[in-house]
C-alpha cells in the first residue's frame, strides 16, 4: 500500500466539461457563445500527488473512474446511480489557486453553465459533419441560448480533489482541480424537457423532424 501511494501512476483520461473560464451566460438577444470542444482531450498523466495523499488516502473513487472512463464510469458508482454527475476542471501551476476556485465554487450559480455545455454537446453529438443551423434551423441556437440563460435546480457539490500531474506532451507538472456536482436524473430531465419545449421549431420540415426526434431520445446519449 505504501509502495503504492509512494509511486507515481499513469492514467489515460478525457475531461468532459470545460475548463475554469467555462462560458458564461449568453444573455437575450446575443449571440451564443462560442463552442466548446465536448472532450478536452487530457495526455497520460504522470501523478505526483493528490489531496490527501499525505495522510495514507487513496485518490478518490470517483475522481479515479472519471479519469480513467470519464463521467459515464463516474456514474456507474452505486452512490451516484440514481444522479447525473458533472465534473468541473481547472489547471493552475499554483495550489492555493486551485483551493480558491474550490472555496468560490457555488453549486446554485455555477451548475447552470455546465448543464447548459453538456446540452449542446449532447446536441453535437448528432452533427456528423453538418453544421448545427444546417441540421436543426434556428432550433439549435435557441435551445442553446435558452440554456445558457437558464437558472437549473436541484444541484449539488458532492466532493472536489486535486492532482499534480505530467505529461510528456507539456512537461512541468501543473495542478488540476475537479469539482464533483450531482443532480437527480428525475428533476433535472423534467427540466430539460420544459427547455426544449419551449424551444422554437424551423419551418423547414425536415428540421423540424430531427429536432423532435433529438427530443425523444435526449437522454439515451446524455
Amino acid at each position: 500500500m505504501a509502495a503504492a501511494l509512494s509511486a507515481a501512476f499513469f492514467l489515460s483520461c478525457s475531461v468532459l466539461e470545460s475548463v475554469h473560464n467555462e462560458l458564461r451566460a449568453a444573455p437575450p438577444g446575443q449571440t451564443i457563445p462560442p463552442s466548446m470542444p465536448t472532450e478536452e482531450a487530457v495526455p497520460s498523466l504522470r501523478i505526483r500527488d493528490y489531496k490527501n495523499r499525505e495522510a495514507g488516502a487513496s485518490l478518490a473513487p470517483w475522481l479515479r473512474s472519471y479519469l480513467s472512463g470519464g463521467i459515464p464510469e463516474a456514474e456507474a458508482l452505486d452512490p451516484y446511480r440514481g444522479s447525473y454527475l458533472f465534473i468541473s476542471m481547472i489547471r493552475s501551476s499554483e495550489q492555493a489557486v486551485i483551493g480558491q476556485w474550490v472555496k468560490n465554487f457555488s453549486a446554485d450559480q455555477d451548475f447552470s453553465r455546465l448543464a447548459a455545455a453538456r446540452i449542446r454537446a449532447r446536441l453535437d453529438k448528432d452533427l456528423g459533419s453538418r453544421g448545427p443551423n444546417e441540421y436543426y434551423g434556428p432550433s439549435y441556437d435557441d435551445a442553446v441560448r435558452s440554456a445558457y440563460r437558464r437558472v437549473f435546480w436541484g444541484a449539488r457539490k458532492e466532493n472536489d480533489s486535486w492532482i499534480l500531474g505530467s505529461s510528456a506532451e507539456e512537461g512541468a507538472a501543473e495542478y488540476w482541480g475537479f469539482i464533483l456536482v450531482s443532480v437527480p436524473r428525475d428533476s433535472l430531465e423534467i427540466q430539460i424537457h420544459e427547455l426544449l419545449a419551449g424551444v422554437s421549431v424551423s419551418k423547414v420540415k425536415e428540421q423540424h423532424e430531427v429536432f423532435d426526434n433529438v427530443k425523444e431520445y435526449f437522454f439515451e446519449r446524455f
